[in-house]
């Protein structure tokens, strides 16, 4: 179940990136980004508090942890959590919304595929960097493919490009069709 799931990520987010092309261009990236994260709180919300709706034992559960935020401890940690969903909520999520649109206004979502495939190699660094953690062989390995793929990606990515002379362009189909002429 927890591949299918993972695939299913990939399909959704792959067809946001390639649908995104073409909305980037045509609308505010902040519009787009507040738009993104509305949705986004309802689905969330939905998935968090349906299930206490529906589940009595669910029930039980939010009571507890709604009790035990009366408490001085919880007040404490009542603070540390709203502190996590405000990252979470205006960084992680809203901050990288707007990037991303903001982005993709001037890239196509080649380049733009490209570019997030270098996510495992920041997460590295910063994590090696702020939190003393240390990248072993496999991560090293790992690496290496992603700079291997990107390297092997971006001159075919090039030529594309200057045969295309647009990287960002909004019709799919000049791609198709200037690289069947050329056959």
């Amino acid at each position: 179940k927890g591949d299918s799931l993972v695939l299913l990520a990939a399909l959704f987010y792959s067809v946001h990136v390639v649908r995104l092309d073409k909305y980037a261009k045509e609308n505010d990236p902040l519009a787009l980004a507040a738009s993104k994260q509305i949705v986004q709180l309802g689905y969330s919300s939905a998935y968090a508090l349906l299930p206490a709706i529906i589940s009595e034992s669910r029930k039980v559960e939010y009571g507890s942890f709604l009790h035990g935020i009366s408490s001085e401890q919880g007040i404490s940690d009542l603070r540390v959590i709203a502190a996590v969903v405000l990252w979470n909520g205006i960084v992680a999520s809203a901050l990288t919304s707007w990037a991303q649109s903001y982005g993709q206004q001037k890239v196509s979502p080649s380049v733009a595929s490209l570019l997030f495939t270098t996510q495992p190699l920041w997460s590295a660094t910063f994590c090696s960097i702020f939190l003393s953690e240390t990248i072993g062989q496999e991560g090293i390995v790992g690496i290496g493919l992603v700079v291997s793929a990107l390297g092997y990606s971006i001159p075919g990515l090039i030529i594309s490009t200057k045969n295309d002379h647009s990287i960002s362009s909004s019709d799919p189909d000049s791609v198709v069709d200037s690289n069947s002429n050329s056959n």
